[in-house]
């Protein structure tokens, strides 16, 4: 029997999403901790191993089978737009920091920020981020236990934080491991305030310390647009993935394809509950051709998008997105400031700072 839920599409609260189902289903229902309304699977790479994403995505043919000789380029670029920022920049010390949208309880994060370490040579920082606090405590406990066992993948923080509901926290979580260049240092637990105003950045959009933008290098956001879609509606998604391509030099994707959306809503139903009530009424099939329109690359900001084609024997495809422009503009102004004394650099960078300022 569907159960009646106590708020409607029609009622005032009913695009809140993650409310809505608070509000109307128990909160220790098989179906709530079996991640059938939010997809935060307990299990989840029991049945979609990490593996095969991290492989397609780098272009590893040894762990990865299904990545055919072709697609070896498009590796080569994708993983060149991820490794270029702050390559072979201070003397090939700079963090390559990586946050990962939707983590579970973190698996994928540690072995892409293991496997970034060994092919860039560099030292990583990953920050992983989900809603479901027990997933992310997971992630702490596991993350310390394969330490032991496996030896460094990386300075990896794990925090718990809503995407969509709790954006003004989310972004003080990551200003603070931006600005210690990864080290959240333990700030990633609960002890700041729930509700406090966002920190300002220049044109509501950036933030900038000492003359460089603060970004992540690599964000990724795998298998996780769906749930925003479902449960939040499809303005919520476009402005998810709007924020995500505003804290990256380099965006990935994996989006779900209309064969997801019809077993999340068979799921749901299985366990007694209305799909038509409890998720939102989407228009768009699915978040594949949101994800790929070329004005919606553009509006991102992004200069370069790549197709990776199926990322695993599910047949979801991997999307790269990156700014190409940035690393070059940095190539032509780095030798004036390299070669320039101590007192000079900082007027050769106010300079060029008011250079661009008058030319945008």
């Amino acid at each position: 029997m569907v159960k009646s839920p106590s708020l409607a599409h029609g009622d005032s609260k009913a695009d809140t999403g993650s409310e809505r189902l608070s509000s109307s289903i128990p909160k220790y229902s098989i179906a709530v901790q079996g991640g059938h309304f939010n997809g935060n699977f307990p299990h989840y790479y029991s049945f979609h191993p990490f593996e095969s994403r991290v492989a397609a995505l780098l272009g590893i043919p040894s762990t990865c089978d299904r990545l055919a000789l072709g697609k070896q380029n498009k590796n080569e670029a994708a993983l060149a737009g991820i490794l270029k920022y702050g390559d072979n920049k201070n003397g090939g010390r700079k963090r390559l920091l990586i946050a990962d949208w939707g983590c579970n309880t973190g698996r994928l994060t540690r072995e892409l920020c293991r496997r970034l370490r060994n092919l860039s040579h560099r030292p990583v920082a990953g920050l992983g981020l989900d809603f479901d606090e027990n997933l992310i405590n997971r992630a702490k406990e596991e993350s310390v236990e394969e330490e032991k066992i496996e030896g460094e993948c990386g300075d990896v923080s794990f925090a718990a934080v809503d995407l969509v509901t709790d954006w003004a926290r989310a972004e003080e979580i990551m200003r603070a491991f931006l600005d210690k260049d990864g080290d959240l240092g333990g700030n990633d637990d609960d002890s700041r305030p729930r509700h406090s105003r966002p920190l300002e950045s220049v044109d509501g959009r950036e933030e900038t310390r000492q003359g460089r933008t603060i970004k992540f290098d690599l964000l990724t956001i795998f298998s996780t647009t769906m749930w925003i879609h479902l449960v939040h509606g499809e303005n919520a998604l476009e402005t998810f993935l709007r924020r995500a391509a505003e804290w990256t030099h380099c965006l990935v994707l994996e989006p779900q394809t209309q064969k997801s959306y019809k077993a999340a809503r068979k799921r749901l139903k299985r366990a007694g509950f209305d799909p038509a009530v409890y998720f939102q009424p989407v228009t768009v099939a699915d978040t594949s051709a949101m994800v790929m329109r070329e004005d919606g690359k553009r509006e991102w900001g992004f200069t370069k998008a790549i197709n990776l084609g199926a990322s695993s024997a599910w047949g979801r495809e991997l999307f790269v997105y990156y700014r190409e422009e940035r690393h070059e503009e940095e190539e032509e102004g780095e030798s004036d400031i390299g070669d320039a004394s101590e007192k000079e650099r900082p007027r050769i960078k106010d300079d060029r700072g008011r250079k661009r300022k008058s030319e945008g």
